[in-house]
């Protein structure tokens, strides 16, 4: 099995599979907020990619050539931010008949069971069979299966077009099998002027009084609501020679609105994963997108 990956989606043994590093959009703490969500951030939430391929907001471009191997969403379709939308294998071989087909198959094929599992217990919660504290266990557990199986993607090097705001897909410009360039275009969005959080990302209490310029007391810092897991905690980005690792850093939630967070935990000038950071792993290498 060892020497079958050697041969990963057709790679050479003297030619390693490259390993795409995820890109993410980050939030600087202690930096002011937009003034409503939907509207680019003058220099607060970082857009783009490091080839400048998604600077117009809405259009998703790939980062690299290669093969579309799966279209995850149509157009009319309403999609989250951090959500995956497309996946290419960037190398001239196919995934199929190789180990890493295989690999990703078990994959995949482990993840249905989880969102099976979850969605019958979702219906024995319905009928009163089960407590809610047990939902929430199987809840934990597909989203942590949900991240696993992006990662184990990210490490068969297959690339992932991720959504960075909320919105709605206009058109899709690719087909599975279909093969595109750099910098192409492949999938448009409207944006949406406003987002609420999604019940996973809802924080304790929800309040409609944050300004957008207030004094906080020391301590305290506005970061936007899509960067909370579970309401709790954020993914902070740790140097590490010339990309970062994440690693999960508890917050406490003094108020949110539909848009952001008073939090305490942080430091001025931390960096952390404003979308999207439920699909990173603890430790997991990442890119900053450039401005």
């Amino acid at each position: 099995m060892v020497a079958g990956l050697g041969l990963l989606l057709g790679c050479s043994k003297n030619e390693p599979a490259a390993v795409l590093v995820p890109a993410v959009k980050v939030f600087q703490v202690g930096a002011s907020l937009p003034v409503s969500e939907g509207r680019r951030a003058q220099g607060d939430l970082t857009a783009g990619t490091a080839t400048g391929a998604n600077e117009v907001p809405g259009e998703l471009r790939s980062e690299l050539s290669g093969t579309v191997i799966e279209v995850l969403v149509k157009p009319g379709e309403a999609v989250r931010a951090g959500q995956s939308l497309m996946r290419l294998d960037p190398r001239d071989a196919k995934l199929a008949n190789s180990a890493a087909e295989i690999q990703l198959q078990a994959a995949r094929a482990k993840l249905a069971n989880v969102e099976a599992d979850f969605s019958r217990y979702s219906e024995l919660l319905s009928k009163g069979f089960i407590s809610k504290a047990e939902w929430d266990r199987r809840e934990a557990l597909l989203i942590a299966e949900r991240a696993q199986f992006e990662v184990t993607l990210d490490q068969l090097g297959v690339y992932t077009l991720r959504a960075l705001d909320s919105g709605v897909v206009r058109r899709v410009l690719a087909r599975k099998s279909q093969v595109v360039q750099a910098a192409d275009l492949v999938i448009e969005l409207q944006l949406r002027q406003s987002s609420k959080a999604t019940p996973r990302e809802a924080a304790p209490k929800r309040l409609a009084n944050i300004k957008g310029n207030e004094t906080l007391q020391a301590g305290v810092y506005r970061i936007p609501l899509t960067a909370l897991l579970e309401g709790r905690s954020v993914m902070r980005l740790v140097p590490n020679n010339d990309q970062f690792l994440v690693e999960p850093i508890a917050v406490n939630v003094l108020e949110a609105n539909e848009s952001y967070a008073l939090v305490e935990g942080l430091l001025k000038g931390d960096s952390i994963v404003a979308v999207g950071a439920h699909l990173l792993s603890p430790g997991q290498k990442v890119r900053r997108l450039t401005p």
